[in-house]
C-alpha cells in the first residue's frame, strides 16, 4: 500500500533516508514509519503513566503531611480527596513552572502548612485542594517560596489581620 504522507518534502526525504537505512528485507517506508511512531507513542504513554503515578504519590504524601480534621469555616476535611488533589497538582505544575518547586519542596511546604494548622487551630485554613490552587492563586507557591527562603510559615502580622 502506497500512502502519501503529509510531511514537509525535506522532512519526508530525511525520514525516507533514515528508514531506508534501517529497512529489513521486504519492509517498506510506511512499515518503518509506523513502527517508529508506535515506539514513540508507547514511550510517551509510558512517560505519562509514570508522571501520573508520581503525582498521585505526591498527593497521598501531601494528605499524610496535614492533620485529618475539618477546617473552618467550610467544615470540609483538610486533606480533601485524592482525585481533586491530583487534578490541582497537575494544574499547579502547568501554571507555576518554577523548576525549584520539586516534589520534595512541595511536600516540605505542605508539612509547614500542616504544622501551622496543628499549632494554630483557631485560624481558618483552606482544604488541601484549595491550598494548592484556587482562582489562579496558589498558597502552596507562597509556602514553597517561604521554605526555599528558609522562612517560618507563621507570620504574626498576617495572623492578626486575618483573624476575626
Amino acid at each position: 500500500m502506497n500512502r502519501k504522507l503529509l510531511l514537509n518534502p525535506e522532512v519526508e526525504e530525511i525520514a525516507r533516508a533514515f528508514f531506508k537505512s534501517i529497512e529489513g528485507e521486504g519492509r517498506s517506508f510506511e512499515d518503518g514509519w509506523g513502527k517508529f511512531l508506535a515506539e514513540e507513542l508507547g514511550e510517551i504513554r509510558q512517560n505519562e503513566k509514570r508522571k501520573n503515578e508520581e503525582i498521585e504519590y505526591l498527593a497521598l504524601s501531601m494528605q499524610e503531611a496535614v492533620p485529618n480534621k475539618k477546617v473552618l469555616p467550610s467544615n470540609k476535611n483538610l486533606r480533601s480527596n485524592t482525585k481533586n488533589i491530583v487534578n490541582k497538582l497537575k494544574t499547579f505544575k502547568n501554571g507555576w513552572k518554577d523548576k525549584r518547586y520539586t516534589p520534595e519542596v512541595i511536600l516540605a511546604a505542605t508539612k509547614m502548612y500542616g504544622e501551622e494548622v496543628t499549632n494554630h487551630p483557631e485560624r481558618w485554613f483552606s482544604p488541601l485542594n484549595f491550598f494548592i490552587i484556587k482562582d489562579n492563586a496558589s498558597t502552596l507557591a507562597e509556602y514553597c517560596d517561604k521554605f526555599l527562603a528558609g522562612e517560618e510559615a507563621f507570620d504574626q502580622a498576617t495572623y492578626k489581620s486575618n483573624v476575626i
